[in-house]
């Protein structure tokens, strides 16, 4: 149903969206209680084309099935931030849960401010992990933005572990290149990402020039 629906729309544009499922505002809500960002979901509303889209149109199919391990990687300005918040938006579409978009640096101020919290409010460095190890969905953008501590590097790649385990959706995006992706990070995330996603090399021109 949902391959039937991107058929349909790639004749009249992306945006145009047939009578079922959430409305355009209700998709704009629940993706900001998920932290997806205001300029990208605004963009939703726009008439969205070019490779970026159209390759996230290709990859759709990886997202909605759930045991993916997805790097989107290049410079900047090819539009994988807005790749990933137009996955969100599709699971939306398809009856799914938009699961959540957290810069990677955030997320691990994330963890250790519960470290100092008493466990109170903000809950725990436990409650912190369970939440993005058992979202449907997971965006870690500005990965290449991360610390260079082992300490870092073991939470990291223990949420993602865990997350392979349970064949949940990850995408992680990085203005990298795949040598940097190999010299860099985590051998454990790379093959994972290789045996059930892939890397993506956003390398066509930057939707902002």
């Amino acid at each position: 149903m949902v391959l039937t629906r991107l058929q349909a729309r790639r004749s009249s544009g992306f945006n145009q969206l047939p009578p079922a499922g959430p409305s355009p505002g209700e998709i704009n809500e629940k993706l900001a209680a998920r932290g997806f960002p205001a300029r990208h979901r605004r963009r939703l509303t726009e008439d969205l084309h070019g490779p970026g889209i159209e390759k996230a149109a290709e990859l759709l199919p990886k997202i909605l099935a759930g045991d993916c391990l997805l790097l989107l990687l290049g410079d900047r300005g090819p539009g994988k931030t807005q790749m990933a918040t137009w996955w969100a938006a599709e699971r939306l579409r398809a009856g799914k849960l938009a699961g959540w978009y957290r810069k990677t640096a955030d997320l691990i101020s994330e963890i250790k401010v519960t470290w100092n919290a008493g466990g109170k409010s903000i809950g725990t460095e436990d409650d912190v992990l369970k939440k993005y190890r058992t979202a449907a969905f997971l965006v870690l953008d500005e990965f290449h933005e991360r610390g260079s501590s082992d300490w870092e590097a073991r939470m990291l790649t223990n949420i993602i572990d865990h997350r392979y385990d349970n064949m949940l959706a990850t995408v992680i995006i990085a203005n990298m290149s795949e040598k940097e992706v190999r010299a860099q990070i985590s051998q454990s995330i790379v093959s994972r990402a290789e045996e059930t996603g892939g890397m993506v090399v956003c390398d066509w021109p930057s939707y902002r020039q």
